[in-house]
C-alpha cells in the first residue's frame, strides 16, 4: 500500500477533498472498513519497522499526551514509532522530540493470544513493558517503568497496521513506505 504524506502525521487534517467530504471523516471511514476484522493475521508482518504513527483517534493515551506536549515545547515535528521483533517477540516504543538528540523509549516483550481466532484479525496481543529510557544530548537516563497492557491488531499488511486499545485507534505505517507529495 502506497500512501502520500499530506498531513502532519498526528491525525486527520480536517481539510476538504475534491468531493467536499472532510479528510477526518474519510480517514475514519477507511479505518473503520479496514479494521472490521476477519483479515489474515501474520505475526511476521509486525516486524520490519520502525512503524510510525500516522493517525490516532479516541482516548488520549500517555505517549500521545507527552508527544503532543513535546511538539509545543520544541516547535518541531516529532515522530512516534514502534519496532517489533517477531522472532524474539520484543517491542521498542520510541517518541522523538528533537531528532536523535532527545527521545524517550519503552521496551519489553509481547505475546499474541491465539486462543480465540488464530490467524485472523482482530488479534489480541499482551505487551509487558520492562524498562524505558530518556536519551538527552548523549546521556541515557533509565526510567523505572514496567507494566502489562493489551491491544488488538485490527488490520495488518506489509505497509499499514491498525491497533485498538482502551477506546483508541492508532494507524501506523512502515517507515519509508510513505512517499511525500
Amino acid at each position: 500500500m502506497r500512501m502520500s504524506s499530506s498531513s502532519s502525521g498526528e491525525g486527520a487534517g480536517g481539510g476538504q477533498d475534491d468531493g467536499g467530504t472532510s479528510q477526518a471523516s474519510r480517514i475514519s471511514e477507511l479505518v473503520e472498513t479496514l479494521s472490521s476484522g476477519g483479515t489474515p493475521f501474520d505475526e511476521q508482518l509486525l516486524g520490519g519497522g520502525p512503524w510510525q504513527v500516522l493517525y490516532t483517534t479516541g482516548r488520549v493515551q500517555l505517549w500521545k499526551a507527552t508527544y503532543d506536549y513535546g511538539k509545543q515545547v520544541t516547535g518541531r515535528k516529532n515522530e512516534a514509532s514502534q519496532d517489533v521483533d517477531p522472532k524474539n517477540r520484543t517491542v521498542l516504543n520510541r517518541a522523538d522530540y528533537i531528532d536523535e538528540v532527545l527521545y524517550v523509549t519503552a521496551q519489553g516483550t509481547y505475546l499474541p493470544d491465539e486462543s480465540e481466532t488464530p490467524g485472523i484479525t482482530p488479534a489480541p496481543i499482551t505487551v509487558t513493558i520492562t524498562s524505558g529510557t530518556v536519551n538527552a544530548w548523549g546521556r541515557v537516563i533509565n526510567l523505572p517503568i514496567q507494566g502489562t497492557g493489551k491491544f488488538e491488531v485490527a488490520y495488518l499488511d506489509e505497509d499499514l497496521r491498525i491497533f485498538r486499545s482502551q477506546g483508541s485507534i492508532a494507524v501506523q505505517v512502515r517507515k519509508g513506505s510513505m512517499e511525500s507529495s
